[in-house]
């Protein structure tokens, strides 16, 4: 949810004038689980903050621990950052972002440091709308041209989607889902997880995060439900940022 001073028109014009100078972010720090690269908190930050200060704009992010969930049954771990955009006549926005705090099964400073930089990242480049670009883009596509940078970037995934592409005898694996009859349209249950990093282990840790962050809850026939509110912008991670493929079943009549 976003919150707002009484008035944002001030900052809103300010805002407009930063986010027209935006850069991309670069990706230069590598990504273990994907082999890939990724731009890092540091590059989104190089991308906006001088022209946000430019016009007047500061940036905060706060982060805070939060528990949920019952002592008896076992309590869970978050980190909520809030970032909050505050210009100089006082006008100000904000939101809230909430991550597990709990990494590979353990919780510990590491883990938690690991989630606020994870929230920060996430939260600012969604908020100024920042893409990302390779580390080589500027010199193969001209210094200071973000849509260049992304033609190129684009390109790369092409290629690269190319010489992977499975041929006709080894179909692409899919992530199949379906709307229980039994939960009245509040929960999406994925029913083939487990088979499915059979094959694609190398996003075990990244998937097993996307879905925790959409509070997904593992079942004891290890399936995994999903609100049905979290549908939409579970499918915007698994689709668009990781290109996987996925599927809605219909479910069997009771």
């Amino acid at each position: 949810m976003i919150r707002t001073s009484e008035q944002i028109n001030e900052l809103s014009e300010a805002f407009a004038k930063a986010q027209t100078k935006f850069g991309a972010a670069i990706k230069a720090s590598q990504n273990p689980a994907f082999r890939s690269k990724y731009a890092d908190l540091a590059a989104v930050i190089d991308a906006t903050l001088e022209h946000l200060n430019a016009e007047g704009i500061g940036v905060m992010q706060h982060p805070a621990l939060e528990f949920k969930g019952d002592l008896a049954e076992g309590r869970e771990a978050f980190v909520c950052v809030t970032t909050r955009l505050q210009h100089k006549t006082g006008q100000w926005m904000e939101s809230d972002v909430t991550i597990p705090a709990v990494q590979r099964d353990r919780f510990d400073a590491q883990s938690v440091g690991s989630a606020i930089t994870y929230a920060c990242r996430y939260a600012l480049r969604s908020i100024c709308t920042v893409p990302q670009a390779d580390d080589d883009a500027n010199e193969a596509s001209g210094i200071g041209s973000s849509e260049k940078a992304q033609a190129v970037g684009q390109a790369k995934l092409a290629k690269a989607r190319e010489k992977t592409s499975p041929s006709a005898s080894a179909p692409v694996p899919a992530l199949f889902y379906t709307e229980p009859l039994n939960h009245n349209g509040h929960f999406l249950e994925f029913i083939n997880i487990r088979e499915y990093l059979s094959t694609r282990q190398d996003i075990e840790d990244s998937l097993r995060l996307i879905f925790t962050t959409h509070r997904a809850k593992k079942t004891k026939d290890e399936t995994v439900l999903v609100p049905s509110a979290e549908l939409q912008p579970l499918l915007e991670k698994l689709v668009g940022e990781l290109g996987l493929t996925v599927k809605k079943l219909e479910p069997a009549s009771a």
